[in-house]
This record gives structure tokens, sequence and C-alpha cells, in this order.
């Protein structure tokens, strides 16, 4: 009974003994948490921000996310995408040039903390329009690392929430409001930003992240479905214990992951972002 919401969070991430009592302990703490979420995007304010920074916790681990997750209706993805995120962000590490063990300017390979984010995406709605005429559905899939914000950040609908633990961190940085954001810049561009239009737009996403996201990223998510209800979200992150290093993909081969057949590599700019299309 002495433990924190942090702490707890952190603590059953462990593979322990008692592992299912304080997942059952975590998850009643879960539902509380779950009751500061409003039901309609307006209810993303400041009143909301104090909220969850007086829960004090930055990140509710591994099962604490997926209980949160639960409760937002947002399903585990399934183990062949997860395969394809972690192959997509290997082949980025490698071709990465600040990974080159010769390499200065950026402080040598792996000085800074990389957190990548992917995903895949399928949309469907009447007035989504298409770069490539009237092709329906709108598919495709992306990149993204943390602290790489793109051009569309300073338009993004969604509310970052600063958290009481880790105080300086930008959560605009965070790889998975980065990516949700460009999501929404790539929706208002096709037109469909409109409440009804919104509305109307059905699909998936999947989102993987190499690691759990922190409460502003599940508020971030949260707020993805609320601005588009009729999508399917899918979330899968790697279990990464606090006494580990953050998961190091550069040297994991996965035995059964292979690149789409129908996809290809369209760019890359400066903020390290990478969109892949699905072509005929």
């Amino acid at each position: 009974d002495d433990y924190d919401l942090q702490a707890l969070s952190q603590l059953t991430d462990f593979d322990l003994a008692c592992s299912s009592i304080l997942e059952q302990r975590l998850d009643r703490e879960v539902a509380v948490v779950w009751e500061h979420f409003p039901s309609g995007i307006e209810g993303i304010d400041a009143r909301f921000e104090r909220k969850l920074w007086d829960l004090k916790v930055d990140n509710l681990g591994a099962v604490g996310s997926r209980l949160l997750l639960l409760r937002m209706g947002v399903e585990e993805a399934d183990e062949q995408f997860e395969l394809r995120a972690l192959e997509t962000i290997r082949t980025h590490r490698r071709e990465d040039p600040r990974e080159h063990p010769d390499e200065l300017k950026f402080g040598g390979p792996s000085r800074h903390k990389h957190v990548f984010s992917f995903a895949e995406y399928q949309f469907i709605g009447k007035h989504l329009r298409h770069p490539m005429q009237h092709r329906q559905p709108w598919e495709g899939a992306m990149l993204q690392e943390n602290g790489a914000r793109g051009p569309h950040l300073l338009e993004t609908p969604l509310r970052h929430v600063p958290l009481p633990i880790n105080q300086r961190v930008d959560r605009t940085a965070c790889s998975e409001f980065i990516l949700l954001s460009e999501l929404c810049a790539m929706m208002r561009q096709a037109g469909a930003w409109e409440d009804q239009n919104r509305a109307e737009i059905v699909g998936t996403l999947r989102l993987f992240s190499t690691g759990s996201s922190c409460m502003s990223c599940l508020a971030a998510i949260w707020q993805f479905k609320l601005l588009f209800p009729s999508v399917q979200i899918m979330v899968a992150f790697t279990k990464i214990q606090v006494d580990t290093p953050l998961l190091d993909v550069r040297h994991y081969v996965p035995s059964t992951c292979r690149a789409s057949e129908d996809t290809e590599v369209v760019g890359s700019d400066s903020t390290g972002m990478i969109r892949r299309v699905h072509t005929d």
C-alpha cells in the first residue's frame, strides 16, 4: 500500500511471483485514471492537464498503458505488424549516418536517446481528396523519430500534456505525438477536417512504439480517437523494464518479417521521417 502509481506501474512490468496481484491493483488505479479522460475533444483543456498532473505519473508502463488503452477501445496490434515495424526501424538505424562509428558531428553513435514510432494506416471517406485523383483507400506507412519535428507540428490540433516527474521533457517532441500530428495534417490537407467529414472516415491505424507511451502520448491517442471515432486504432509497443536500456533495434533481426512487396519508400527529409505508400 506504500507504492505510488508511478512505482506500481514500473513494478508491475517485472515478471514477479506476485505479478497478478500487482496487475489487479494497477487495474483499479487505471480505472481511476480513466475517469479523468473526457468523452469529447472539447474536454482536453487546462483542467484535464491539471488532473493528469495531480496523478503524479509520467508513464504507466507496458501493463498499465495496455489497461488504459483497452478502456479507450484501442486493441493490441498483431505480431506481424510489430515485426514489420521493427524491421523498418532497424533498416532506418542501419542507414542513418549518425550511427556510423566515425561520426562525430552529432556526438557519436547512439549518444541521442532514440525513440521511434511506426504507423500503418488505411482511411476511406467520401470527402478525402486523394493526391492520385479519386483513388481509395488512402493508405500508407510512416516512421517517426522523437525530436524530429515536422513542419505541421505548430498547427497540430492535438494538445500535449506536461507531466510532473520529468518536468523538463518537451512532450511535443515525443515520436507518437509528432506522428499523430502529421496524420492530422494529412487529413486536413485532404479536405476531411469538418466534424461531419471526420466522423464519416473509416479505416484502421496501427501504431508501434519502441517503448510504452507516456501519459501525454496516451492522451494524444485518445484525442485522435475522438477526432476520428470510426477509425479503428491498434497499438503495440515493446515492454522495457526499468533496469534495462531502451530497445536497441540496430541489431534486431526478426525471423519472419519481410517488407511488403506492394510498398516503396518515396522520400525522407531532415525531420527524420520516412513515408511509405502502397503502389499498384
